[in-house]
């Protein structure tokens, strides 16, 4: 008899979310995305979101502060690039 298994929403959610991250993550270090441009930071944020989303059904402390933590790192970043598109070219 084959058991079906049933995953909810909220893990596929998460497991999205994981995609998201580790995606970037290989994508910087074989020089595919640039960790200082737009879609890094970006990209990481909507994923530490997913996962967050997913910790509400199933709470779990250590992961919900890591996750969190991504969320401030990924927010400090893109402020870094928004920053560094409104500089203003110093004149020669």
């Amino acid at each position: 008899m084959q058991e079906t298994v049933i995953v909810a929403f909220h893990d596929l959610v998460g497991m999205a979310g994981v995609g998201c991250i580790l995606v970037m993550y290989l994508a910087v270090q074989t020089g595919r995305v640039r960790a200082e441009g737009l879609i890094f930071p970006l990209v990481n944020l909507i994923g530490a979101l997913f996962l967050l989303y997913s910790l509400l059904f199933k709470f779990n402390l250590s992961a919900v502060i890591i996750q969190t933590s991504w969320c401030a790192i990924s927010v400090i970043g893109l402020v870094r690039w928004w920053r560094a598109g409104k500089k203003v070219p110093e004149e020669r």
